[in-house]
C-alpha cells in the first residue's frame, strides 16, 4: 500500500537549550512525498481528504494550547502524526516571538486532542488528558512540568491526577479543576487542586445525584471566575431522552457543595467567552453550529442569557478562540469581505485591523480565492499588541509537503463595528 512517505531527517532533533527555530518561523512540520512518483495522491488530495488510500502518512500539525506572560509564549504543538498518542512539540520564546526554542515532549503520555498549558513565575505546566476506559472514568489529566531552559520533563502530584485539563489559576498560581469522574452512573464529581508551591495535588469527590448529572453529553468543562465556584449548563435525560429546559450545576469547590437548578427555556447550545475588559465568561455566543443563526448575549452566572442577544445572519460569523471571531456579511461566499472582530466588556463590536504583508486567510475554510496563508490563532499581549499565529505550506507543490507556522506580532487597529 502506498502511504506516502515522512521524512523524518527533517525534523530538527531535539538537543540540550532547545532547537532554535528558522528566522521568521516557530514550527516547522516533517517533509511528506509519495511513496513513489507515480502515487496517484497528492498534497491537495491529502489536505482535503486524509482517509485516501495513499494518505496514511500524510502529517497534519496543528497549534494546541497557547499561554502567554509578559514576554514569555509557549505554544504547545501537535506534530499530527497517524499515531494514536498525540506527539507533541514545546514552543518557548522569551521576547514573544522574536527567537524560539523548540522542545520535543516525548516522555509526556496522553490519549486525547486537548491539553491545558499553564504559566506561573516563570514555571511551564503541562495537563495531559488520559482516560482510563476498564472504569469507565472520562476527563482525567496528569500534570507535568517542562524547563523552559533545557526542555527537561517533570511529573508532578505524585500518582495523583487532575480531574480535567481545563484549569482556573488562583491564588499562588493553584490550578484547581472540575469535571465529571465517570462516563455512566453512578455519577461524581471530582474536585482536584494542584498547588505549584508543593508541586501536590489534593482530591475530592461528590456524589452527582442531582437533574443534570444524567446528562448525555460531556463536551463542555466546568467554568469559574474565580476558582471557587464552577458552573456547567447541561441537559437532563427524561425518559431516555435529553430535556430541552436547560440545568445550571455550580459546584462550591471549598464548602463541597453541589447544586442544580433547571431553568425552562434555558439553552445549552451557548459558548461563553469573555469579552475585552470585561469580567471572565460575561458573554456567550449562541447557535455555534452550522446552518443556524448566530447572535452575541450577555451572560449571568457565566451561562444563563440575560438582556437582548446582538442577532448575526446564518453561518456569518466563526469563533477563532482569544476573544476573537471572524465576520463575513455573505457568510464567506464573497472573496475579501471577511473581518475580524472583538467584544469589548459594553457588548460593542469592534473590528480589529491587522497589519501585514501579503494575504491572510482568516475563514473557516482552508484556501479561499488562492491565499494560502491560513490564520490559525490570535491572542491579545498585556502590552495591547496581537499574536497572530499563521500556517503555510512552504512548497505549494503537489509532491511535497512541508508546513510552517509562523508568529507575527502586530500592533492592531480598532473600529466600532455595526453589523
Amino acid at each position: 500500500m502506498d502511504a506516502g512517505h515522512i521524512d523524518d531527517t527533517s525534523m530538527p532533533v531535539p538537543e540540550a537549550g532547545g532547537v532554535p527555530q528558522r528566522n521568521g518561523v516557530i514550527y516547522e512540520g516533517v517533509l511528506w512525498t509519495p511513496s513513489n512518483s507515480t502515487s496517484p495522491v497528492t498534497v491537495g488530495t491529502c489536505t482535503i481528504r486524509p482517509s485516501l488510500v495513499g494518505c496514511e502518512m500524510f502529517p497534519h500539525p496543528r497549534v494546541g494550547a497557547i499561554a502567554i506572560d509578559g514576554q514569555r509564549i509557549v505554544v504547545l504543538m501537535a506534530r499530527g502524526l497517524p499515531t494514536e498518542i498525540p506527539d507533541w512539540d514545546l514552543l518557548v520564546s522569551d521576547d514573544l516571538g522574536a527567537t524560539v526554542r523548540r522542545f520535543s515532549l516525548a516522555g509526556v503520555t496522553g490519549n486525547a486532542r486537548e491539553a491545558g498549558l499553564y504559566l506561573f513565575r516563570g514555571r511551564i505546566f503541562l495537563l495531559s488528558p488520559q482516560t482510563d476506559p476498564i472504569f469507565f472514568t472520562v476527563g482525567g489529566a496528569r500534570i507535568f512540568e517542562v524547563d523552559p531552559n533545557d526542555g527537561a520533563i517533570f511529573a508532578r502530584g505524585g500518582d495523583s491526577a487532575m480531574s480535567s485539563v481545563f484549569a482556573v489559576a488562583g491564588s499562588e498560581g493553584v490550578l484547581t479543576t472540575v469535571d465529571f469522574v465517570r462516563d455512566r452512573p453512578p455519577q461524581v464529581i471530582g474536585i482536584t487542586r494542584f498547588a505549584p508551591a508543593t508541586n501536590s495535588v489534593t482530591a475530592s469527590q461528590i456524589t452527582c445525584d442531582v437533574p443534570g448529572c444524567d446528562s448525555v453529553s460531556f463536551a463542555r468543562p466546568f467554568l469559574s471566575a474565580d476558582a471557587e465556584t464552577f458552573t456547567l449548563v447541561r441537559s437532563p435525560v427524561v425518559n431516555g431522552a435529553p430535556d430541552p429546559n436547560g440545568c445550571l450545576l455550580t459546584v462550591g469547590v471549598s464548602a463541597r457543595s453541589l447544586a442544580s437548578e433547571c431553568i425552562p427555556g434555558l439553552s445549552t447550545d451557548i459558548t461563553p467567552i469573555s469579552s475585552f475588559g470585561g469580567t471572565p465568561y460575561d458573554f456567550g455566543f449562541t447557535a455555534v453550529d452550522a446552518g443556524q443563526p448566530f447572535s452575541i448575549v450577555a451572560l449571568d452566572r457565566l451561562w444563563i442569557p440575560s438582556g437582548t442577544p446582538l442577532a448575526l445572519g446564518t453561518d456569518q460569523a466563526h469563533w477563532m478562540g482569544g476573544g476573537f471571531f471572524t465576520f463575513s456579511p455573505s457568510a464567506f461566499a464573497t472573496e475579501g469581505d471577511a473581518l475580524v472582530l472583538r467584544l469589548t466588556a459594553g457588548g460593542q463590536l469592534q473590528t480589529v485591523g491587522l497589519p501585514h504583508d501579503g494575504c491572510w486567510n482568516v475563514t473557516p475554510f482552508r484556501y479561499p480565492g488562492g491565499c494560502t496563508t491560513k490564520v490559525v490563532a490570535i491572542r491579545p499581549t498585556d502590552g495591547g499588541e496581537i499574536i497572530v499565529i499563521t500556517q503555510r505550506d512552504e512548497f505549494q507543490e503537489p509532491a511535497r509537503s512541508r508546513q510552517l507556522f509562523e508568529l507575527f506580532l502586530v500592533k492592531p487597529t480598532f473600529e466600532f463595528f455595526q453589523p
